[in-house]
């Protein structure tokens, strides 16, 4: 009977421990799935702000060259009319020099103007005399030589400066889209250092996320780890819970069937009941229901035993049915008792003879 309790006992333990490892078991897997939950929605958030960052850091870099063209645009521009507007002054100031120098020798006693029913003119100066005043009444003088007169230079020359002035005013316009740029260029540049900072704050919030996304993956892979072990442990408790039950089921029905013996050699009938096997048959179920009511009443005993005096004590018809069965656990070990004491007798009168 103390084997019986006892292994009652520890399959109660048993079936406890399996209880909470299982327990413990669904807290382990609920939040496992907690934090992959987390984890999805984290990595999802990350994608999100990762394609927001890209994006936007690719709107940067193209407004950066959007701009930087521009601005190379315009300084060529501004170059190449800086360059067309010193051209065309150079060739104001050389063509008024020019003819500041040839009105200065058509006045000149050196120069001798023969005027024609054409109006062309010619002069009788030679090209030397020319150059020594001027390189470029050289020329003047070659044109006037090759038949044109002094109206179609002048002519010319207001062409020229016609030309000029258009130049300059194509500059000035140039000049004034290109402050109108820098001017709009300005009043961007607010936006875009707050669309850099806020940039370089997406990219520290997702360098954030991304270490709370390894830790959480390495806590899930911890949490994996603790469940496989508490798997394993589980399995092994379960298979040692399946051995002692085969165990214990041998050894009840070893227990049983020493009963029966014993109270078969009690009553002194053996050779009448060896005969009679219908009262072999309900002696044996008699032993076996009271076996098991035996390990009833030693487990109400031991539930008594681990504290449960309080929870019994306030309700009255439990204390008496708990009286009752122990009482009728008393008589039971008395007749338990009973048996062993003729058992023993009857190995001793063996001896004897």
């Amino acid at each position: 009977i103390i084997g019986v309790a006892y292994a009652l006992q520890l399959s109660n333990e048993h079936a406890e421990a399996i209880a909470g490892l299982q327990a413990e078991l669904r807290k382990e897997r609920e939040l496992s799935s907690m934090y992959k939950e987390s984890l999805e929605k984290a990595e999802h958030v990350a994608a999100e702000i990762s394609e927001q960052w890209k994006s936007r850091e690719d709107l940067f870099e193209e407004t950066k060259q959007v701009l930087a063209s521009i601005q190379e645009e315009i300084e060529e521009e501004k170059r190449l009319r800086s360059l067309e507007v010193e051209r065309k002054d150079e060739e104001i100031a050389e063509l008024k020099e020019e003819l500041s120098k040839a009105n200065e020798l058509l006045k000149s006693k050196h120069a001798g103007i023969v005027l024609k029913s054409s109006l062309s003119v010619h002069l009788n100066v030679s090209e030397d005399e020319l150059a020594v005043l001027s390189p470029a009444a050289v020329e003047t003088a070659r044109l006037l030589r090759g038949g044109q007169s002094l109206t179609s230079i002048v002519r010319e020359h207001a062409r020229l400066t016609g030309e000029l002035a258009e130049a300059r005013e194509r500059n000035k316009q140039l000049e004034l889209n290109l402050r109108e740029m820098v001017e709009e260029i300005e009043e961007r540049a607010p936006q875009l250092f707050h669309q850099k900072e806020l940039l370089d704050k997406t990219f520290d919030h997702n360098s954030r996320l991304q270490e709370q996304l390894k830790e959480a993956d390495e806590a899930r892979r911890r949490l994996e780890s603790a469940r496989d072990a508490t798997t394993r442990e589980l399995a092994f408790t379960r298979a040692e819970l399946e051995k002692y039950q085969r165990d214990y089921a041998k050894v009840s029905k070893q227990v049983q069937h020493l009963l029966f013996v014993m109270e078969k050699e009690r009553r002194g009938e053996d050779e009448a009941m060896d005969d009679n096997e219908e009262e072999n048959v309900r002696l044996f179920n008699n032993i076996a229901q009271l076996q098991k009511w035996v390990q009833h009443l030693l487990f109400v005993m031991e539930k008594e035993r681990r504290g449960e005096d309080e929870a019994m004590d306030d309700n009255e018809e439990e204390n008496v049915r708990l009286f009752n069965n122990i009482a009728q656990l008393q008589k039971w070990k008395l007749y338990y008792y009973e048996l062993v004491v003729v058992r023993l007798s009857l190995h001793v009168k063996e001896f004897v003879l």
